[in-house]
This record gives C-alpha cells, structure tokens and sequence, in this order.
C-alpha cells in the first residue's frame, strides 16, 4: 500500500520508515522490512 502524498526523501534512516509505516502497519518491525 502506498501513499501518493508521502514522500520518502533518499536519504531516510529505517527508523524514519518504521515511523511512517507504524500508522498502517502497527506489527511492523524492522526485520520485517
């Protein structure tokens, strides 16, 4: 699932992605990505 009004900058630590992803995806964890 992706969110066209979200965008990623290049540079983004795991970290930064799991916060974005934790709202949709609340089981998600960084082995999981």
């Amino acid at each position: 699932m992706t969110h066209p009004d979200r965008s990623a900058p290049a540079g983004m630590s795991i970290g930064a992605v799991l916060d974005l992803l934790r709202s949709d995806f609340p089981d998600v964890t960084i082995s999981k990505i």
